[in-house]
């Protein structure tokens, strides 16, 4: 395995064949300033009564978890990367590719955004708070590989952040990893747009396969109106941060039939 210069991209090669791992803090479209421990929020052990997040509390909840973790790195692969919502600096792009009852927000590539976005009545919410994963067509010979990568990132991440309308929402420190970090193991198929995450390191468009993992965080639908969404993780080497990734949504929420949660 062959770190590149950031450290945030891996390069595996065996033989012929070549697999690249990446994760929310890639610095793809340009390295963040990186983070002192001032400057990233430790979290809160205190959630909200009537909170509308989703923790993986149930095996269905659990399987939500895992395919919305699939489903959002899908999204975000066949957009444009430069382009797209991960890049985007404003919320102009959270609407891209948007379909079904679940709507997918995104993180940065390092350091923090703020973003405004519309979102219809009735969507559920799926944010990555920190997550990384594995792209290649020859995948299925490095799942070893990749999964030791996943335990590495995991255990390197150092902070949380998870917070709606001022309220911290993460779960106490001893049960963060059961409520929002999810792991998918296996390859899966799906398409990657030729402008992506790593088009630098040689990575080609189409039809490839992908593992993913990190901690995310699943919304029952929001009220309609006006809320605060703040999302962000980061990874430590030797005590000190590295790299942290954070946006703040300002979600506009928009009206419909049903009821949504506050």
């Amino acid at each position: 395995m062959n770190a590149d210069d950031s450290g945030k991209v891996e390069v595996l090669e065996r033989g012929a064949m070549t697999a690249v791992l990446g994760d929310s803090l890639s610095p793809a479209v340009g390295a963040p300033t990186p983070a002192t421990a001032d400057t990233v929020s430790t979290g809160a052990i205190e959630r909200c009564t009537h909170s509308p997040l989703v923790t993986q509390d149930r095996p269905a909840d659990r399987v939500a978890y895992q395919r919305n973790a699939t489903g959002w790195l899908t999204w975000m692969m066949a957009l444009p990367f430069s382009t797209g919502p991960v890049a985007d600096t404003t919320g102009a792009a959270c609407g891209l590719g948007q379909s079904g009852r679940v709507w997918y927000l995104a993180g940065t590539t390092g350091g923090a955004v703020a973003r405004t976005c519309t979102i219809p009545a009735n969507k559920q919410i799926f944010v990555p708070l920190i997550n990384r994963w594995g792209v290649s067509p020859d995948l299925d010979q490095f799942v070893p590989d990749v999964l030791a990568w996943f335990d590495e990132s995991r255990a390197a991440t150092c902070s949380l952040t998870l917070r709606l309308d001022g309220r911290d929402l993460l779960p106490a420190p001893g049960s963060v990893d059961a409520a929002l970090y999810a792991s998918v193991d296996a390859p899966f198929s799906m398409v990657i747009n030729d402008d992506n995450w790593a088009s630098a390191y040689g990575v080609p468009g189409g039809d490839t396969r992908a593992m993913t993992s990190g901690y995310y965080a699943l919304f029952e639908p929001l009220t309609p109106g006006d809320h605060v969404l703040e999302i962000g993780g980061a990874t430590c080497d030797g005590g000190v941060v590295d790299f942290s990734t954070a946006a703040t949504y300002t979600l506009h929420v928009l009206g419909g039939h049903g009821h949504g949660h506050h």
